[in-house]
């Protein structure tokens, strides 16, 4: 029996019987726009407020991740869309006519206020340059590999402040 936060499995050989509860439950039906907006565009918004965000796919094979994160032309994934999200959000800090824009990214004109006053300026004054870094890690079988790397070697994690961090990976400006 599934429900749009939990599942709820009978007693079986696969599984304990019990309630799983989950902030989302998606059926095979559910479009990677609504994906999309249910687990992920608070989090693009997040970022420019200064919180780290990670998107993590995780499953047996065959599950749908890869179409997930990946999608399709007609349909993009998450990946496409968080990119697209995090540049419709800096261009419209940028010009706010954009209202098309401030539209489709924020729920309400009061949290594009805040994301932009986040953004704009330091203390100081000084008009803050925005950029956006990648980073792809895979994690198979308990290793860390990085998929942007030219050396496929196996990657450390470590914890720096109150961030957890993965030493050498590669990170490339994207434009």
């Amino acid at each position: 029996k599934v429900s749009t936060s939990c599942i709820e499995v009978a007693n079986n050989s696969v599984a304990n019987a019990g309630k799983y509860y989950f902030d989302h439950v998606f059926d095979e039906g559910a479009s990677q726009p609504e994906v999309f907006s249910k687990t992920t565009r608070n989090l693009v918004q997040s970022l420019f407020r200064g919180t780290s965000s990670l998107i993590f796919a995780y499953g047996i094979t065959n599950a749908g991740k890869t179409h997930t994160v990946h999608g399709t032309e007609p349909e993009p994934g998450v990946l496409p869309q968080i990119l697209t999200s995090i540049y419709n959000i800096m261009d419209c800090c940028d010009d706010k006519a954009r209202t098309d824009l401030i539209k489709t990214e924020f729920d309400s004109q009061e949290d594009f206020n805040e994301v932009c006053e986040h953004i704009g300026t330091t203390a100081d004054g000084r008009t803050n340059k925005l950029c956006v870094v990648l980073s792809c890690i895979e994690i198979y079988n308990e290793k860390l590999t990085d998929l942007l790397g030219t050396k496929r070697q196996e990657l450390r994690l470590f914890e720096e402040n109150t961030d957890i961090r993965i030493n050498g990976a590669k990170e490339v400006e994207c434009q």
